[in-house]
């Protein structure tokens, strides 16, 4: 038995997919601004509550622990219930922890306010993830997924100097507070016009219209396989060889990048150059936008030019360690200042190509259990920033040699030079996971 799949639905899917997309790539945006966020109003809150730099930061970091636990459970989440309920109720919970966040009369509140931002936003990076997979095509997901991390990447860009403005100007409360009703507007956007797959709006799927283009006749679909149990899908996906290997891309890529760009990288240019804490920001700046514009690039490259996964995979994977070397051992790990901006923008970049890792694990799973699989690939990122950044803290302090001012540790060069070795290993590690991955030309290979 044939389906008839009409042109003029094919055409209204294309144009409602869009709206979907947005408001749940600006649900991301925030998550990525919440995850940055503390350290733009950092004098702020440790001035609020009277807490010293080793507490502000067990209170920021809080966010990445409980991002990293939820990782596969938002995955199971999104396999079994759909994103339009998950990211409504993520959301909600969300801009509830940051209100909690912003009007916390002590440090205990301000704990339960991070805990709870969180344990809703966290997620939220699934579940958009999952919904691509029913909206677009096999050949536009590559492109998809550099746009959706584009855009958390601009909401860790908001999270950074804008922020810091805003809080100057109004203060860090009102700010959270700001964030907080944001978040809620997603919600409510979420519920109202998000929805799962064409099929729950009366528009055939994806893969009909994909059939249709072809000038192929669309049989009838199979029933779609069941939903394994929880524990057999855990099973599945800790047992799948196509995951790991991504696994490892994100530990070692984007766990360089993050404690670099987003805690370590400003006291690296204060100290070895000299410079002040807004002039060293820019550098960090630069290596986020590079990001931005990497994955976008990386996405477009992989599925309009290549026409595969693994090859701009590798070669984004091995410049990026070429260019995380010309900044640990150029001039003894301290390039010529003129040329600093490029080589962070040129790190950034070809991070980017780390984002490739979605849609390989997308491709070489079974639908049913992508959620999930994407979820533990997902959080090899957010763990290997968690390992890496107490290590490089504590490769900068084992060389230290006792200088202080104003209160704050002030490290030489060697420092950096072994933290920056042990960087290196996480991004090493990361290369080796774009040589093991399944290169899949970008089309699905499994049911």
């Amino acid at each position: 038995m044939s389906v008839v799949v009409l042109p003029s639905q094919a055409a209204r899917l294309f144009r409602v997919r869009w709206p979907i997309w947005g408001i749940l790539a600006t649900g991301l945006m925030l998550t990525t601004l919440q995850r940055v966020a503390p350290g733009a109003v950092a004098d702020q809150v440790m001035a609020d509550f009277g807490i010293s730099g080793a507490v502000f930061g067990g209170l920021a970091s809080l966010y990445f622990y409980i991002y990293a636990l939820m990782q596969m459970p938002s995955g199971i989440l999104a396999d079994r219930i759909g994103a339009r309920r998950i990211v409504t109720a993520g959301s909600l919970v969300g801009a509830v922890g940051s209100l909690v966040f912003a009007f916390a009369p002590n440090l205990l509140t301000a704990y339960l306010g991070r805990f709870l931002v969180g344990l809703g936003l966290s997620i939220i990076f699934v579940n958009v993830v999952r919904v691509q997979t029913e909206w677009f095509r096999g050949r536009e997901f590559g492109s998809m997924s550099g746009a959706l991390t584009c855009m958390g990447q601009v909401g860790a860009l908001l999270g950074t100097a804008p922020l810091a403005m805003l809080a100057t100007g109004i203060g860090w409360r009102s700010s959270f507070a700001l964030i907080g009703f944001l978040g809620a507007a997603i919600a409510l956007l979420s519920w109202v016009l998000v929805r799962n797959r064409p099929g729950d709006m009366g528009l055939p799927s994806i893969r009909e219209v994909e059939i249709l283009e072809r000038g192929e006749a669309i049989k009838q679909d199979h029933p779609a396989a069941p939903q394994p149990p929880i524990l057999s899908a855990l099973r599945m996906v800790l047992g799948h060889k196509h995951v790991w290997p991504p696994f490892l891309c994100g530990f070692g890529f984007y766990g360089s990048f993050v404690t670099f760009a987003g805690v370590w990288g400003v006291s690296y240019f204060m100290h070895t150059y000299g410079l002040q804490r807004t002039q060293a920001a820019i550098y960090t700046l630069v290596t986020t936008l590079g990001m931005v514009i990497g994955s976008f690039s990386v996405g477009l490259l992989s599925d309009k030019i290549f026409h595969r996964r693994k090859l701009p995979f590798i070669l984004f994977g091995m410049l990026y360690g070429v260019t995380w070397m010309t900044l640990s051992l150029w001039n003894g790990g301290r390039p010529p200042v003129i040329l600093i901006l490029p080589i962070c923008l040129l790190l950034g970049f070809f991070c980017g190509g780390q984002i490739l890792m979605i849609p390989i694990v997308k491709e070489t799973t079974p639908r049913q259990i992508v959620g999930t699989a994407v979820g533990l690939a997902n959080m090899g990122a957010i763990v290997g920033g968690a390992f890496l950044q107490p290590l490089f803290g504590w490769a900068l302090d084992l060389r230290w040699n006792g200088l202080v001012r104003e209160g704050a540790r002030i490290y030489p060069l060697p420092s950096y030079q072994l933290a920056f070795f042990i960087g290196a290993v996480f991004v090493a590690i990361g290369i080796l996971g774009t040589l093991l991955a399944k290169e899949t030309y970008c089309r699905d290979i499994v049911g």
